[in-house]
This record gives C-alpha cells, structure tokens and sequence, in this order.
C-alpha cells in the first residue's frame, strides 16, 4: 500500500483495511499514473496518443511540479485546448473493487475540468477554479466513489469544457477482496 500513507487522515480512515470473514479482508491498491496497478500491473490507457507527456523529466512541459511530491516520483501531464484538440485529453484504468478514489496534482493558477465515467456513465464532473498563486496542489482528490458492486469496473477521466484545461494524473486508489490462503485442519 504505497500511496495509503499520502492520504489525508479522514480519507485514511475510510479506507482502512477491514476485515469482512475469515479468510477474506477489504484491502487497497494503488494504480500509478506510471507503473500500474501494484497488484496486476495493469497500466493506465492515455489518449489521444502523444498529447500526453511523462512529467518528471518532461523536457518541454510548461508545469514543473516537485517530483518528491508525487507518487513514486511520476504524473502525466496532459494539457487539452477545445479551440485546437480534435479528440478530447483523457486517460482510463479498470480495477477490480468496490471503491476508487482519484488523486491528481493540482496547478493552483489554471483550469481543470473533467467529467469522470464509471463504466461509460458520467457519474461526477470536478472543476478547479485557478486562484492565481504560482503553487500546485499535491494528493489532492478529484474523485472518490464508494459502495461500488464488487466487481471489474472502468474508469475514465476525459477533460470538457470551453476553456484550455490542465490534467495532471498522479495515482488512484481501489478497495479489493484479498482472499487469504488458511492452511490447516478444521475441528
């Protein structure tokens, strides 16, 4: 649980392993914009191809975040114009729970707009508002959704609106069944 630690005390709380029946507990896992899902490895799907850049190291990227404030020291940077982009910016990852939670760098001094779809259903929108500070915004969350059916779900995050918008992914949070091995006799 690499990310867990990153969270806020109230959302630590919520998310905190409990344990359901013997033999099965509520855990998380952490999808990194770059590595992954930790469990499955499954990666995030970014979109339109080559609109998206690595951030750390991102030669040519406006926004330079700290690096030690992100998540395994990586985000995509993402930047989408409705003026000029044809297909809008978005990125998408699947995972296997009961509850997701987005978390993204904030750049405090631009607009981001995204609608967030859970399984093709527009389920919330989040807009930051810039308040003209020249600072960024670690961990901060623009989605968390709960009380999800247990099963393999689809997340998508796509920017809107009629402004130019900044998205800076870090890593997303889901809740899971880990199934514990118990060896040994019954009585």
């Amino acid at each position: 649980m690499r990310a867990v630690w990153r969270c806020s005390a109230a959302i630590l709380a919520s998310l905190s392993v409990v344990s359901r029946a013997q033999g099965e507990k509520w855990v998380n896992r952490t999808i990194d914009d770059q590595l992954g899902d930790e469990a499955t490895g499954r990666l995030v799907t970014y979109t339109p191809p080559g609109v998206w850049s690595q951030g750390n190291g991102c030669g040519y990227c406006a926004l330079k975040p700290d690096n030690h404030s992100a998540l395994d020291g990586t985000w995509h940077d993402g930047f989408h114009d409705p003026n000029r982009d044809v297909e809008p910016l978005a990125f998408e990852f699947k995972f296997n729970g009961t509850a997701v939670y987005i978390f993204n760098i904030l750049v405090k001094q631009a607009l981001t707009n995204v609608n967030i779809t859970l399984d093709g259903q527009l389920v919330n929108t989040y807009a930051h508002t810039p308040d003209l500070t020249n600072q960024f915004a670690y961990n901060a969350s623009v989605f968390s959704k709960e009380n999800i059916p247990y099963g393999e779900h689809t997340v998508g995050v796509s920017a809107f609106g009629p402004n130019q918008t900044n998205v800076l992914f870090d890593y997303a949070i889901y809740t899971c069944v880990f199934q514990l091995l118990l060896i040994g006799s019954r009585s």
